[in-house]
């Protein structure tokens, strides 16, 4: 079993990837650490080493929460993307500040 330093935390969150200043992409997060976080399906090719943008999107609102961070990409392929922030965010403010409906039913971490 993979063993983790930072808890993961399981979460349905829409983000935007905004890459020199343009949004490049709209994509949903499914699990998210201080560290980094995992986006499904994103629709865009990036490749490793890769830097970029995230805001986070608080649900049913256009404009993203009062965070965002930077983040380089460590992994990418059709299904999913691996995030790591360029300095570790304040993952519970994130998930506080999200329609709880959209969070999964309980904040356990994931190993």
């Amino acid at each position: 079993m993979e063993q983790r330093l930072h808890k993961r935390y399981p979460i349905e969150l829409m983000v935007r990837l905004v890459i020199l200043g343009r949004v490049a992409a709209v994509a949903h997060a499914d699990e998210i650490c201080s560290v980094g976080m995992r986006i499904q399906n994103p629709n865009i090719d990036l490749k490793k080493g890769q830097k970029l943008t995230v805001n986070f999107v608080k649900p049913g609102h256009p404009r993203p929460i009062n965070y965002s961070a930077s983040a380089t990409v460590v992994h990418s392929n059709s299904n999913t993307i691996g995030l790591m922030f360029d300095s570790d965010i304040p993952t519970q403010t994130i998930i506080n500040e999200t329609d709880s409906s959209l969070i999964a039913p309980t904040l356990k971490a994931v190993s």
